[in-house]
């Protein structure tokens, strides 16, 4: 129960998702929210690597 917990607090963070709809989805739906939540985090960690590798914060 401890990894479900996790995986629906991740998608949350991610994209917002209610945690009740979430217990309440499918395998499939599960699948998709955890794809687009992995997206988010990627492209959150490109720009802020790339915000700090290009000088954006004033370096």
């Amino acid at each position: 129960m401890a990894q479900e917990d996790e995986t629906y607090w991740y998608i949350n963070e991610a994209l917002g998702v209610d945690i009740n709809e979430l217990r309440e989805a499918t395998a499939t739906e599960l699948e998709y929210y955890i794809k687009l939540a992995d997206l988010h985090y990627k492209r959150l960690q490109n720009v802020t690597a790339g915000g700090v590798n290009t000088g954006l914060f004033g370096k």
